[in-house]
């Protein structure tokens, strides 16, 4: 596997995800980035990108720009912070998730005050699930909640007719899975 490099994102790189392979299941369309123009791209950056809220660090190949990983909802009492990640769909099923995921890790630890990290996914998402669990990532609870992205519900209900709706709203379940700084496993080989 080509060395993997995680490093804060710039405006630059994310002009590279213009290229990014999109998702043809209606479940991961809101993982398909879909901004056009520098203003489009600038705003979304600035979003991700907020003074003590939240951040946004990119996974590279080289100079590729492969996938990018987020923190935000930082608890500064609890020493927690809420993480997300999304690859370009050609790099997927190839250990690049789980070993961003591990440098990702490797980095809040040694260089932020967090001592927890937590994220959510979708209970179909199976290959995101045991990503996680690959570096040490445990369910900590399972919650049963309206979907994350309503804008494809149609799309959704299409493909999947017997998914619960209620009061208009898509529902599924989703795992509540965390992380300790001293449970990150450190010896896996990817």
């Amino acid at each position: 596997m080509d060395e993997l490099v995680l490093r804060p994102l710039a405006l630059a790189d994310v002009r590279q995800m213009e290229n990014w392979r999109h998702h043809e299941d209606p479940w991961f369309y809101h993982y398909n980035f879909d901004c056009e123009t520098e203003e489009e791209r600038y705003l979304w950056l600035r979003s991700k990108r907020v003074f003590l809220t939240r951040d946004i660090f990119g996974l590279f190949l080289g100079a590729r720009l492969i996938g990018f990983i987020t923190i935000k909802n930082y608890n500064w009492l609890s020493r927690t912070a809420e993480m997300g990640i999304s690859l370009d769909l050609n790099y997927v099923n190839q250990g690049y998730g789980s070993a961003g995921i591990q440098l990702y890790l490797d980095y809040v630890f040694q260089h932020t005050f967090f001592k927890r990290i937590v994220l959510r996914t979708a209970i179909f998402n199976e290959r995101g699930r045991r990503a996680y669990e690959k570096v040490g990532f445990k369910v900590v609870k399972v919650k049963y909640m309206p979907y994350e992205e309503q804008r494809y519900r149609d799309e959704i209900l299409e493909i999947c007719p017997d998914v619960d709706v209620i009061d208009s709203e898509i529902y599924t379940e989703y795992y509540y899975m965390a992380i300790k700084k001293t449970n990150v496993r450190k010896k896996y080989e990817f």
